[in-house]
């Protein structure tokens, strides 16, 4: 096993992607991990968001992020966990991600 991180999911969210697929008529949704090298301030290296198209990503349109968390073990470099991120992790006292807001470039009411 390389690496474990974590992620954790606002109801809300949960609910609006729900909410989205009913709309859509689709059975689940696609989405992307994003794990950086450095830790933003709340250390949290990963970012978990909704699948763009190549033309979204081509017209910049904002990505919909869904959570964002961090690698708590990993046995690969460059990646470097630290001890107090592994006690964390075992103990469950991340930081909790602050919420993204995102605007949609149309005129939907659909987030993604």
């Amino acid at each position: 096993m390389g690496t474990m991180a974590e992620v954790w999911v606002k109801k809300e969210t949960l609910k609006k992607i729900i909410d989205v697929l009913d709309k859509k008529g689709e059975q689940g949704i696609s989405l992307t991990i994003s794990i950086a090298d450095e830790m933003n301030k709340f250390q949290q290296n990963v970012d978990l968001f909704v699948n763009q198209t190549k033309d979204q990503q081509e017209a910049k349109t904002p990505r919909f992020y869904v959570a964002n968390g961090g690698v708590f073990w990993s046995n690969s470099s460059p990646l470097v966990i630290t001890k107090q991120m592994r006690e964390e992790a075992k103990n469950g006292t991340y930081t909790k991600p602050v919420p993204q807001k995102v605007h949609s470039s149309d005129n939907s009411d659909l987030p993604f």
